[in-house]
């Protein structure tokens, strides 16, 4: 089994966002990270997100890459970016 790499990050949503936006937005990164065999939690309140994920480093990196370039979140600050466990 490959070992886990974590990151976690916090970041503040460009738009006060609706239910249906954010049933919109966990939808689509609950298939995206599945896809890739990444888990973890978002949160959410007002306007500002919290992510922690983690899965194999390849993936992790791709799905980071995915949220670096979205463009529902501005000021990304990263919190966490290492072998899980360190």
């Amino acid at each position: 089994m490959e070992d886990l790499y974590s990151i976690a990050y916090k970041s503040t949503a460009k738009r006060q966002l609706t239910p249906q936006d954010l049933d919109r937005l966990l939808l689509d990164a609950r298939s995206f990270n599945q896809e890739f065999g990444v888990t973890g939690v978002l949160l959410h309140h007002g306007c500002s997100f919290f992510q922690f994920f983690e899965g194999p480093e390849k993936s992790v990196r791709a799905v980071y890459s995915r949220i670096k370039s979205a463009q529902t979140h501005t000021d990304i600050v990263e919190l966490l970016h290492a072998p899980s466990g360190s």
